[in-house]
Parts: C-alpha cells; sequence; structure tokens
C-alpha cells in the first residue's frame, strides 16, 4: 500500500477526482472493508498511510461515489456467499 500511498500525490491534484481516482475506488473501498471482516486492524494505518486516508476522506465527498458504493453489510453479505462457493452477485 506504500506505492499507492506514494503515487496519490502525483494523480490526485486536489481539483476534483479523476478518471483514474473513480476508477481504483471501488478496490481501495474493497480493501477497508476486508480490513474489518478479516480483522486486519494494521492493514492500511493512518499514521503510515496518511495521503491514503485523506483521498479517501475527499472521494467520499464526491456524488458520484456516495450513489455508487456498496455499504459494508452488502459487502461482507457477497463475501459470505462467496466464500459458501456460490456467489451471489445481486444482493
Amino acid at each position: 500500500m506504500s506505492i499507492q500511498d506514494d503515487e496519490l500525490i502525483l494523480t490526485h491534484t486536489g481539483a476534483g477526482p479523476g478518471m483514474t481516482d473513480l476508477m481504483i475506488w471501488p478496490m481501495v473501498e474493497e480493501v477497508f472493508y476486508c480490513e474489518n471482516i478479516f480483522d486486519y486492524k494494521d492493514m492500511i494505518r493512518h499514521d503510515k498511510y496518511c495521503k491514503l486516508h485523506s483521498w479517501m476522506d475527499s472521494m467520499r465527498t464526491v456524488h458520484a461515489v456516495n450513489v455508487t458504493s456498496v455499504s459494508q453489510e452488502r459487502f461482507e453479505a457477497y463475501m459470505k456467499t462467496e466464500a459458501a462457493g456460490n456467489p451471489q452477485y445481486d444482493i
């Protein structure tokens, strides 16, 4: 994750999210959900990845992100079906 944290300073201009920000958002969001599901509490520490956390806070204010984000509850429900070998994509 340190590579991603370093790259954010190069890709995020502060003038609003670009296409790259919007494309990687779902994957970064899922990493945070997995951190809670699998009890990886120190995987993305705020003190170590402060640019990443700042970027995430900024992204959460974007309307397009808010209307398309998957809640942690829905993500967890999907992960349970995935683990059971019968993924249900339309939860």
